[in-house]
Protein backbone atom coordinates (compact mmCIF):
# COMPACT_ATOMS: atom_id res chain seq x y z
CA UNK A 1 0.00 0.00 0.00
CA UNK A 2 1.68 3.29 -1.25
CA UNK A 3 1.07 6.08 1.03
CA UNK A 4 0.90 10.04 -0.07
CA UNK A 5 1.83 12.37 1.59
CA UNK A 6 0.23 16.07 1.63
CA UNK A 7 2.48 18.40 0.93
CA UNK A 8 2.53 22.38 1.85
CA UNK A 9 3.28 24.62 -1.47
CA UNK A 10 6.60 26.42 -1.66
CA UNK A 11 5.85 30.12 -0.48
CA UNK A 12 8.16 32.90 -0.11
CA UNK A 13 7.60 36.24 0.58
CA UNK A 14 9.77 38.99 -0.83
CA UNK A 15 9.20 43.01 -0.09
CA UNK A 16 6.10 42.11 1.83
CA UNK A 17 4.73 39.99 -1.24
CA UNK A 18 3.74 36.54 -0.82
CA UNK A 19 5.05 34.06 -3.96
CA UNK A 20 3.78 30.54 -4.35
CA UNK A 21 4.68 27.53 -6.42
CA UNK A 22 2.20 26.33 -8.22
CA UNK A 23 3.20 22.62 -8.78
CA UNK A 24 1.44 21.47 -11.21
CA UNK A 25 1.78 24.46 -13.96
CA UNK A 26 5.44 25.23 -12.89
CA UNK A 27 5.16 28.43 -12.28
CA UNK A 28 5.58 31.11 -9.45
CA UNK A 29 2.49 33.59 -8.95
CA UNK A 30 1.75 36.40 -6.47
CA UNK A 31 -0.45 39.66 -6.51
CA UNK A 32 1.49 42.51 -7.52
CA UNK A 33 -0.26 46.31 -7.97
CA UNK A 34 -3.78 44.21 -7.75
CA UNK A 35 -2.73 42.12 -10.64
CA UNK A 36 -2.24 38.57 -10.63
CA UNK A 37 1.10 37.60 -12.27
CA UNK A 38 3.31 34.27 -13.04
CA UNK A 39 6.53 33.64 -13.78
CA UNK A 40 8.78 30.65 -14.60
CA UNK A 41 11.69 31.28 -11.85
CA UNK A 42 11.28 32.87 -8.35
CA UNK A 43 14.48 34.70 -9.37
CA UNK A 44 11.91 36.50 -11.80
CA UNK A 45 9.45 36.84 -9.69
CA UNK A 46 11.39 38.62 -7.34
CA UNK A 47 12.72 40.82 -9.97
CA UNK A 48 9.40 41.93 -10.52
CA UNK A 49 8.46 42.77 -7.57
CA UNK A 50 11.90 45.36 -7.16
CA UNK A 51 10.80 46.38 -10.80
CA UNK A 52 9.81 49.93 -10.61
CA UNK A 53 5.80 50.69 -11.66
CA UNK A 54 6.26 51.95 -15.33
CA UNK A 55 5.61 55.55 -15.72
CA UNK A 56 1.52 56.67 -16.68
CA UNK A 57 1.81 58.15 -19.99
CA UNK A 58 1.00 61.83 -19.50
CA UNK A 59 -2.96 62.24 -20.88
CA UNK A 60 -3.82 63.00 -24.90
CA UNK A 61 -6.33 65.87 -24.85
CA UNK A 62 -8.63 64.56 -27.69
CA UNK A 63 -8.37 66.82 -30.63
CA UNK A 64 -11.24 67.90 -32.99
CA UNK A 65 -10.42 67.42 -36.67
CA UNK A 66 -11.86 66.27 -40.26
CA UNK A 67 -11.03 62.68 -41.35
CA UNK A 68 -11.19 63.09 -45.44
CA UNK A 69 -10.48 59.50 -47.17
CA UNK A 70 -10.77 57.93 -50.58
CA UNK A 71 -14.17 58.80 -52.37
CA UNK A 72 -15.90 59.04 -48.98
CA UNK A 73 -17.42 62.41 -47.83
CA UNK A 74 -15.70 64.19 -44.98
CA UNK A 75 -16.55 63.08 -41.42
CA UNK A 76 -15.40 64.64 -38.54
CA UNK A 77 -13.55 62.42 -35.64
CA UNK A 78 -11.68 62.66 -32.60
CA UNK A 79 -7.96 62.13 -32.61
CA UNK A 80 -7.39 60.30 -29.60
CA UNK A 81 -3.86 59.68 -29.25
CA UNK A 82 -0.15 59.68 -31.57
CA UNK A 83 0.49 56.06 -33.05
CA UNK A 84 3.10 54.25 -34.54
CA UNK A 85 3.66 54.33 -37.94
CA UNK A 86 2.69 51.55 -40.05
CA UNK A 87 4.33 51.65 -42.89
CA UNK A 88 7.21 54.35 -43.16
CA UNK A 89 8.88 55.89 -40.04
CA UNK A 90 8.49 59.61 -40.86
CA UNK A 91 5.14 59.92 -41.58
CA UNK A 92 3.03 60.94 -38.58
CA UNK A 93 0.54 58.73 -37.65
CA UNK A 94 -2.89 58.79 -35.34
CA UNK A 95 -5.21 57.42 -32.91
CA UNK A 96 -9.04 58.54 -34.32
CA UNK A 97 -12.13 57.70 -33.28
CA UNK A 98 -15.22 58.02 -35.86
CA UNK A 99 -18.83 57.13 -36.31
CA UNK A 100 -16.84 53.43 -37.62
CA UNK A 101 -14.88 53.08 -34.91
CA UNK A 102 -11.86 53.51 -33.93
CA UNK A 103 -8.58 53.19 -36.53
CA UNK A 104 -4.88 54.24 -37.28
CA UNK A 105 -4.65 56.59 -39.83
CA UNK A 106 -1.59 58.29 -41.67
CA UNK A 107 -2.25 62.45 -40.83
CA UNK A 108 -1.28 63.71 -44.36
CA UNK A 109 -3.77 63.72 -46.69
CA UNK A 110 -6.00 62.64 -44.72
CA UNK A 111 -6.38 64.66 -41.68
CA UNK A 112 -7.67 67.69 -41.41
CA UNK A 113 -7.75 70.07 -38.29
CA UNK A 114 -11.12 71.28 -37.20
CA UNK A 115 -11.39 75.06 -37.84
CA UNK A 116 -13.95 78.12 -39.45
CA UNK A 117 -12.33 77.54 -42.64
CA UNK A 118 -11.97 73.53 -42.90
CA UNK A 119 -15.58 73.41 -41.17
CA UNK A 120 -17.47 75.23 -44.30
CA UNK A 121 -15.04 73.52 -46.88
CA UNK A 122 -16.00 69.74 -45.40
CA UNK A 123 -19.69 70.98 -45.29
CA UNK A 124 -19.70 72.02 -48.58
CA UNK A 125 -18.04 68.78 -49.95
CA UNK A 126 -21.04 66.77 -47.61
CA UNK A 127 -23.49 68.95 -49.07
CA UNK A 128 -22.07 68.25 -53.23
CA UNK A 129 -21.40 64.68 -52.35
CA UNK A 130 -25.59 64.48 -51.74
CA UNK A 131 -26.21 66.51 -54.88
CA UNK A 132 -24.08 63.50 -56.38
CA UNK A 133 -25.47 60.90 -55.09
CA UNK A 134 -29.38 62.45 -55.64
CA UNK A 135 -27.97 62.92 -59.88
CA UNK A 136 -26.41 59.05 -59.62
CA UNK A 137 -29.77 58.10 -58.24
CA UNK A 138 -31.90 60.15 -60.87
CA UNK A 139 -29.34 58.73 -63.89
CA UNK A 140 -30.27 55.02 -62.36
CA UNK A 141 -34.12 55.38 -62.33
CA UNK A 142 -33.80 56.94 -66.25
CA UNK A 143 -32.03 54.12 -67.26
CA UNK A 144 -34.12 51.30 -65.56
CA UNK A 145 -36.85 52.73 -67.30
CA UNK A 146 -35.40 52.82 -70.98
CA UNK A 147 -37.31 50.67 -72.94
CA UNK A 148 -35.57 47.44 -74.95
CA UNK A 149 -34.81 47.18 -78.68
CA UNK A 150 -37.71 45.00 -80.34
CA UNK A 151 -36.42 43.35 -83.00
CA UNK A 152 -38.08 40.92 -85.20
CA UNK A 153 -35.59 38.57 -86.66
CA UNK A 154 -36.93 36.90 -89.95
CA UNK A 155 -36.96 33.19 -89.88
Amino acid sequence: MTQQLATQPLTYTHNGVEITYDEVANLWRFTLRNRDRSTASLTDAKEAIDKRPPEKAKPFDKIEAWWVNYNNPPQRVQITGIAEGSYSRHKLWVWIKSNKGRSKEQVEGSIYQSDATNDAICEEIIEKEKEINSLRAKIQNLRSSLQPLKLEIPE
